[in-house]
């Protein structure tokens, strides 16, 4: 077998790895840490083998390879795919990898900047090493909305039968969370789903068939997203439509309507289910108050109390007293549920439901910045290049990754996004099929 034919069985095996990481992401984290650690281990692997072949080529040639060669030969080798996050990421990186020096608990940051930070950018890396041709990434895509069909049916079951048939998890406080542990996690995984589905069904399905069968799984995924009664998750899907609104003008009354028809359905049922409005928390109190006039003042007041409901107000005072201590470099990594506690009696959480507050609070304002620096060098170079992609599938799938993305980053601020391995993982593999979907297209188009 020669060299091409080996490196390829190497991208095949890669490529399985991803799909099975993202069929089985919202069924079991251990099947997500073991297809993650095959994915990488191949990877490694595939590198090494080429090094070794390029080794052999050069000491043919030089009859012998100085150790300062080897050395520069392999760091050649071992360098990730050129793409336009590597200089964003590798510096955001950087500064995790600074930010273990100040950290108050040096073991707990070196795990997790090792077991966390380092496996998700692997999961990018990997992604972007084997899904280089449509042929694969369309398998990818295929795989994942079989997931998405599983898991939603999953939910319906759950709603209707009390228990869902994946995990057997129940049915909690009337709230739809599928085969994640609680319905905002379900809900945080629906919005990338439900807006990814949305714009392939608008512009990017080529066949009726596949068009048809994309709409009913958007339909499930939307249903879904409703029964989870996740008011931050909703925030960022209505944003997010919005914004598809904003960009793609001549259609703008369609996420328009989506938002309105939603509303329409889910509230008065969240109203029922959780006693809770879309922006306050009581239902009965806010009918008391009803009886009285309400000044503009008391009402702005309401809306940012209900962005902080279900006791967000008291975490997030509580993770702004932690940044106080060390607002540049932060606590450390992963240490915010071990620090948090000495600065304050009967601390009500070991997580700040703010993904935004928690980041300063470990990795302070330089990790939060590099972080921003990874997202804004994503979009900004996705909208420079969306326009010379000329594949209506590949920019539907670009535009749907990028605002379902958008989407998660926004219920970020309201949840724990990114400290839950499923999503933490979901969020790598989303940015991985934004950057790859454009070098395969571009590609194309050139």
């Amino acid at each position: 077998m020669n060299r091409d034919k080996i490196l390829k069985r190497f991208d095949q095996i890669m490529v399985f790895s991803m799909c099975a990481l993202i069929y089985f992401l919202p069924i079991s984290t251990a099947l997500i840490e073991s297809w993650i650690g095959v994915a990488v281990f191949v990877l490694f692997i595939k590198r090494l083998f080429v090094f070794n072949f390029d080794l052999k080529d050069v000491a043919s040639g030089q009859g012998g390879v100085p150790l300062s060669q080897r050395g520069k030969l392999f760091l050649k080798i071992f360098q990730p795919k050129p793409n336009f996050l590597n200089k964003s990421l590798g510096i955001y990186i950087f500064i995790n990898f600074i930010v273990l020096f100040f950290s108050q608990y040096p073991a707990v940051s070196v795990k997790a900047f090792i077991c966390k930070l380092i496996q998700g950018w692997g999961v990018y890396f990997v992604f972007l090493e084997c899904m280089d041709t449509p042929k694969r990434l369309k398998a990818f895509l295929i795989t994942f909305f079989a997931s998405v069909l599983l898991v939603t049916v999953n939910g319906l079951v759950q709603y209707f039968n009390g228990r869902g048939f994946t995990r057997g998890f129940l049915l909690m406080a009337g709230r739809v969370s599928s085969s994640f542990k609680h319905s905002n996690d379900f809900a945080a995984y629906l919005i990338v789903t439900t807006l990814l589905l949305f714009n392939i069904v608008k512009e990017g399905a080529k066949s009726m068939k596949a068009r048809m069968s994309c709409f009913l799984l958007f339909l499930l995924s939307m249903i879904c997203l409703g029964l989870t009664y996740s008011r931050g998750a909703w925030l960022g899907f209505f944003t997010a439509l919005l914004f598809v609104a904003c960009y793609q003008k001549k259609k703008w009354y369609l996420p328009l309507a989506i938002c309105i028809i939603f509303l329409m359905v889910f509230a008065p049922m969240m109203m029922k289910s959780r006693d809770v409005f879309f922006v306050q928390d009581n239902v009965e109190q806010s009918k008391l108050e009803g009886n009285t006039p309400i000044v503009w003042g008391d009402k702005v007041r309401n809306i940012l109390k209900g962005l902080g409901g279900s006791g967000r107000n008291k975490f997030w005072q509580e993770a702004m007293t932690v940044i106080r201590v060390s607002p540049v470099w932060g606590t450390g990594l992963n240490t915010y549920s071990l620090t948090a506690p000495q600065y304050g009696k009967d601390w009500s959480s070991y997580y700040v439901h703010n993904c935004y507050l928690q980041m300063i609070a470990e990795i302070g304002l330089v990790g939060l910045g590099g972080f921003l620096w990874v997202i804004i060098s994503l979009y900004g170079m996705s909208f420079k290049f969306l326009d010379r992609i000329k594949s209506k599938f590949g920019r539907s799938v670009i535009v749907g990754s990028l605002t379902g993305l958008l989407a998660f980053l926004i219920h970020g601020a309201f949840d724990t996004n990114f400290y839950a391995i499923q999503l933490t993982t979901l969020m790598w593999l989303i940015m991985g099929l934004i950057v790859a979907c454009q070098k395969i297209y571009l590609k194309e188009s050139d």
